[in-house]
């Protein structure tokens, strides 16, 4: 929840540990929470770089078909 807060929110550290104190009730140094935060974003690298290498693998299951990419105009009609 740390990595979550401080990465998508912007939090800082030291906000995060009065968050974690005022509900949790739990007293968490800053520093404790910016190691937490880089053990998890270490691991997340390395899913990151696994989902990367599993996407490079896949081939289109029509290898040499392209498809045209269509444009709409005005409004759709009720079926």
């Amino acid at each position: 929840m740390a990595a979550y807060l401080q990465t998508q929110h912007c939090i800082p550290e030291d906000r995060l540990a009065r968050i974690f104190s005022d509900l949790y009730k739990i007293r968490i140094a800053p520093a404790t929470l910016a190691s937490l935060i880089a053990k998890k974003a270490d691991s997340l690298r390395i899913f990151a770089a696994l989902l990367h290498k599993l996407g490079s693998e896949r081939t289109s299951p029509f290898p040499g078909r392209t498809y045209p990419t269509g444009s709409v105009t005005g409004m759709p009609r009720a079926v």
